[in-house]
Parts: structure tokens; sequence; C-alpha cells
């Protein structure tokens, strides 16, 4: 079930973005996604997209055709900035990735940014997925390295040999994760993406890591 979804910012002006044509079906769009006491949502396509991969989004806000996009799936919250006019150019899309870990591991929560490469064909043909497994092993092995050394920064020679031994697996998630995100943003603005910048066989990179006991 989608968890309630604010900040949402109807009446944008799309006229500015990559296919100003499309401006009457974005708005109506932004209509079609909103906030409610009874965290009631209206059963637009991307919704119900939503739904059927099992996110929930947690916040969903726009402004000046800035979105910033957070939603939760398989223990982990994802957030992302994306500017509206700039998808079809993009090569790779950079993601904030938490996850909190209860008393049974020390009450601790974990931070990565990673920007996960992009694909011309990433928004078509997706297989569902219930989970991430091979991310859910990265933090675990993030975590246990946090409890043995003092330094578990990004550079951190552990921490990027647990990066690059699970790299091939983490790529093929986050190309999951990219295909629905970008399936979503289709359905939600009525538009279709030409992804033009695109580079194969790109690397996934390791921004930031922070562990945190909470």
């Amino acid at each position: 079930m989608l968890e309630k979804i604010e900040n949402i910012k109807p009446g944008s002006d799309y006229r500015h973005s990559s296919t100003p044509n499309k401006s009457a079906q974005a708005s109506r769009y932004l209509n079609s996604i909103h906030s409610t006491s009874s965290d009631s949502f209206s059963l637009s396509p991307a919704t119900v997209f939503l739904s059927s991969i099992h996110w929930q989004l947690k916040n969903f806000h726009n402004e000046n055709d800035k979105l910033t996009i957070c939603f939760s799936f398989d223990e982990f919250d994802f957030s992302i900035n994306i500017l509206i006019g700039e998808i079809s150019i993009m090569t790779n899309l950079d993601y904030g990735i938490k996850r909190k870990y209860g008393a049974a591991r020390n009450n601790a929560e974990i931070s990565t940014k990673i920007s996960s490469p992009l694909y011309k064909d990433q928004n078509h043909n997706i297989e569902i997925k219930s989970s991430l497994p091979v991310l859910q092993n990265m933090y675990n092995s993030f975590l246990s390295l946090s409890e043995s050394s003092s330094s578990t920064s990004a550079d951190d020679y552990f921490v990027r040999k647990i990066f690059l031994e699970l790299e091939t697996g983490l790529h093929d998630e986050l190309i999951y994760v990219n295909k629905c995100l970008l399936n979503f943003l289709e359905k939600y603005l009525s538009l279709k993406f030409n992804l033009k910048n695109y580079t194969e066989n790109q690397h996934l990179i390791l921004q930031e890591l922070q562990i945190n006991r909470i």
C-alpha cells in the first residue's frame, strides 16, 4: 500500500521541459496523485505501477520541474533528485540509499550515495523483483566491518574491496531500480523518454558511505 504522498505541487509548468507538447498530460498526472487524510490515492497508471512493484512512495515533491523522490523497497529508503527537462540526456542516476538496523545489530543506520549508469533500453522488459539480496549483503558486510574497524569511509580499502566484489550483482539490482523509476516517471508524466547519452559497460560509483550508531 502506498503511504501518504506529500508536497506535490499541482499545475506545474512543463513548457520548458524536453517535450513541451506533453505539458497538458504532465499537468493531468500532477493532479492525479495527491495526499488525503485517509491515505487514499488515485488509481492512475503511475500509482498502480508502484503497487505492482511493491514500492512505497514516501515523498514526492515537484518544484520548478525538479523532482525529489523518496521511496522504500526491501527495507531500504531510496532518495533521488531529478530535473525533468534533463532526463533524456542523463547518463546515470545518483541515489541516496539508507537502511536502519534494530537492537540485534546495535541500532545502526547505514547511508550510501551510489551512482548507477543508465542504458538505452532500461525502461523496458521489467521482471518484478521482491528483494535486493546483493544490496542487503553489501550493507550487512559494511555493518560487520564497522564493528571491527574505525575507518568505514567510501575510500577505505576494505570498503572498496566489499563493493568491488559485489559490484556485478549490485549493478543488476540497481539497473532494475532504474527501470522501475523511469517507468514510474513515464506513467506519471505521460511522457516517453529517449535516452541519448547512455554509455555501455559503465561501472557503479560508491560516492559516500556513513555508518551511525543510533
